[in-house]
Parts: structure tokens; sequence; C-alpha cells
């Protein structure tokens, strides 16, 4: 179990860093980030802000399909996971730091 943890906690950061680094790279308007909170509780809304920033058109046409989506899922829960305890907490708390602080989590 803790090389499991070992690992999630390693491949997250190798991950996120990779990410900075190619974000960094891009040109403005090449990327739009959007919280998993906004998608989940407005998709709609939110894809529409990323069809605005990124200048794509033809949003009108999409967002059908989105609200199909969304009433074809209507009732749906996401999956629940018991509560971690304060250690593992701590600990991705403090090995995760630099990306919560960066992404406002």
């Amino acid at each position: 179990e803790r090389r499991i943890e070992e690992f999630v906690l390693n491949n997250l950061s190798i991950m996120y860093d990779n990410y900075l680094d190619a974000r960094g790279r891009l040109a403005p308007g090449q990327l739009v980030e959007i919280r998993y909170e906004d998608l989940v509780k407005d998709p709609g809304q939110t894809l529409e802000g990323v069809y605005r920033k990124l200048g794509l058109k033809n949003f009108d046409q999409v967002q059908p399909k989105i609200v199909e989506l969304q009433n074809g899922r209507k009732g749906y829960e996401k999956n629940k996971f018991k509560p971690l305890d304060e250690a593992p907490k701590e600990q991705i708390r403090k090995r995760w730091a630099k990306y919560f602080e960066q992404f406002g989590y």
C-alpha cells in the first residue's frame, strides 16, 4: 500500500510539473484552464466560455448536444469514497502544496 501511495504522489508531481512546463511554452490564446467544479456545476456555460476564449465559432451548433448529454445524465451521482485519515491528507497537502496554490485550491 505504501508503494502505491508513493507512486501516486510522485506521478502527480511529474504530470503537473510537465504540464506547467508545457503550459509556459504556449502562446496566449492556445490554452484555457477550467475548474472541475465549474464544469460539473454548469457544463454548458463553462464550455461556452472555452469556445469564446479560444475564439472558436459555432457554439450554438454544439450546445444542443451538451444539453442532450446533460439530460441523459440526470440522476447520476459521483462516486463516493471513504475520507482519508489525517496523516495521508497532511502528506498530500505538503507534497502537492505548489499545485494547490497554482490552481487555487
